[in-house]
């Protein structure tokens, strides 16, 4: 079924972004973009992964994001647990620009809005750890490059350098 806006298609009472152009049609799942939100907001310090209310029994834990896609515009809304001692607010603005910059990598999408909204501050263990959360500071967060670690890390580049620094320990 189509619907009158021709940039979404409406499957199963859900807007379906497409891309239209001369090779056809782009089409991700909004369970895709929630994987990259979910990952994007783990990957800053302080936020952790934590089951709160009623996820201990369901295995529901934050983060938890929801997203609403309109062609090529996106709106995230995001839901965290940030670990205790951490600067609170600081965290939740670099989740903020972090998940924008990834839905802008990954989905190549006109962000117009992230929301961010911390559900649980906490000093609990990681899950199957015993050992409280390390303490994150300004500083850590203000160097914190949120660009996905993935495309930072370059296997050639890397492979260079590793070639490199063995023919420099051979030659000593």
């Amino acid at each position: 079924m189509t619907s009158s806006n021709p940039k979404s298609q409406t499957h199963q009472d859900r807007a379906v972004p497409q891309e239209m152009g001369a090779a056809g049609g782009l089409h991700v799942d909004p369970a895709v973009a929630n994987v990259i939100i979910r990952e994007a907001a783990l990957s800053v310090p302080g936020c952790i992964e934590h089951a709160v209310g009623m996820g201990h029994l369901t295995g529901k834990t934050l983060p938890q994001a929801d997203l609403t896609m309109d062609g090529p515009y996106v709106a995230a809304e995001a839901h965290i647990a940030v670990s205790w001692p951490s600067p609170v607010a600081e965290v939740a603005r670099t989740v903020r620009d972090t998940i924008r910059t990834h839905l802008e990598i990954f989905l190549e999408a006109k962000v117009t809005e992230v929301d961010v909204f911390v559900d649980d501050v906490t000093c609990s263990p990681a899950p199957g750890s015993k050992a409280r959360p390390d303490r994150v500071t300004f500083e850590e967060l203000a160097n914190f490059d949120p660009t996905p670690a993935a495309l930072t890390k370059n296997p050639k580049e890397q492979e260079k350098v590793t070639t490199e620094e063995e023919s420099d320990n051979s030659e000593e």
